[in-house]
């Protein structure tokens, strides 16, 4: 998925959700039509909101548009971009591209999460919360059973030693491999030549060192912990 296509995928939800109110409003008008007070009190809020989200729609198809002029950038890989729509995570390069999705699901053993490339062909890596245990499957069925802690989880992979923490009163992340940083998530901090492209609220994975492709599902799962 592109980030112009999710823009307007946005711009077409919040259109539909400004008709429905403004639909909504004009039935309860006509219903309450002799109870003019009444009618006032409740149709006043569905306009209401059927401006703020006819807003949001403009909004977005205005972003659709610029997007779709802005010239290819080059590629900065150690960092992604997360964009979220219902119970679904896009992590976008910063030529707005996203490979990777990661999906929420409800099982017959709970809610798991399914990381998905190249659209939705392939599962390869799926997590999930067992007694309060993070359990995660590769596509081979083998497992790995994480620790977690308030703030903080940690666990194996490859024999390596990796622990996933929250900084006290800030929303950031970090995740350590053998007590080196190797990846940050940061809301608010969007760097300057990604701002045309993206929402300045976004959050950014930064990556401080060189990762397997195994290494970065992992990394995209425990991420999706946050957001899901």
């Amino acid at each position: 998925m592109s980030i112009n296509k999710y823009y307007t995928r946005l711009s077409e939800t919040y259109f539909l959700i400004s008709i429905y109110f403004s639909v909504s409003a004009l039935v309860f008008l006509l219903i309450l039509y002799n109870e003019k007070t009444l009618a006032f009190l409740i149709t006043v809020p569905f306009s209401l909101f059927s401006i703020i989200y006819f807003l949001l729609y403009y909004y977005y198809n205005k972003r659709v548009d610029m997007v779709g002029v802005l010239q290819e950038r080059e590629q900065n890989k150690n960092c992604l971009l997360i964009e979220q729509e219902g119970n679904t995570l896009y992590f976008f390069n910063s030529r707005g591209h996203a490979s990777c999705s990661i999906q929420s699901k409800l099982t017959m053993l709970g809610k798991k999460q399914f990381l998905y490339c190249d659209g939705k062909k392939k599962i390869k890596f799926v997590i999930y919360n067992k007694r309060n245990t993070l359990v995660i499957e590769n596509p081979n069925s083998e497992r790995l059973f994480w620790h977690t802690h308030p703030n903080r989880l940690f666990g194996e992979w490859n024999r390596e030693k990796y622990l996933f923490v929250r900084e006290k009163n800030n929303n950031k992340y970090q995740l350590f491999k053998s007590e080196k940083l190797i990846c940050t998530v940061e809301k608010g901090l969007l760097p300057l030549d990604l701002t045309m492209k993206f929402r300045l609220n976004t959050p950014v994975i930064t990556f401080y060192d060189k990762h397997t492709t195994e290494e970065k599902c992992l990394i995209l799962l425990l991420i999706s912990l946050i957001y899901l």
